[in-house]
């Protein structure tokens, strides 16, 4: 065995939801093109991206739910309760 050392790579730094939520919205927007296109008539090829593109969509909505929930519950778990009205200082 060698003496390297294991190190962690760097986090690499996370976008912004909203640009994340946009860009995605700019992707259906893309898609959508096509269906709204009457004289567009797919090849082989291209029935297979958009089954691909179903596929993927799926898969993410299936693993959204699941990561909404892990979000809510560690927004729970370091949620502070806001002061009522009237308590703290004012």
């Amino acid at each position: 065995m060698g003496t390297e050392t294991l190190t962690q790579a760097p986090k690499k730094a996370k976008l912004p939801l909203d640009y994340a939520l946009r860009c995605m919205h700019d992707a259906m927007e893309m898609v959508r093109a096509y269906d709204h296109d009457p004289c567009f008539v797919p090849n082989a090829d291209q029935l297979v991206l958009f089954e691909m593109l179903h596929k993927q969509i799926t898969g993410f909505a299936a693993m959204s739910h699941i990561m909404i929930e892990t979000m809510r519950e560690r927004a729970s778990c370091m949620r502070v309760t806001p002061p009522q009205k009237g308590e703290g200082s004012g």
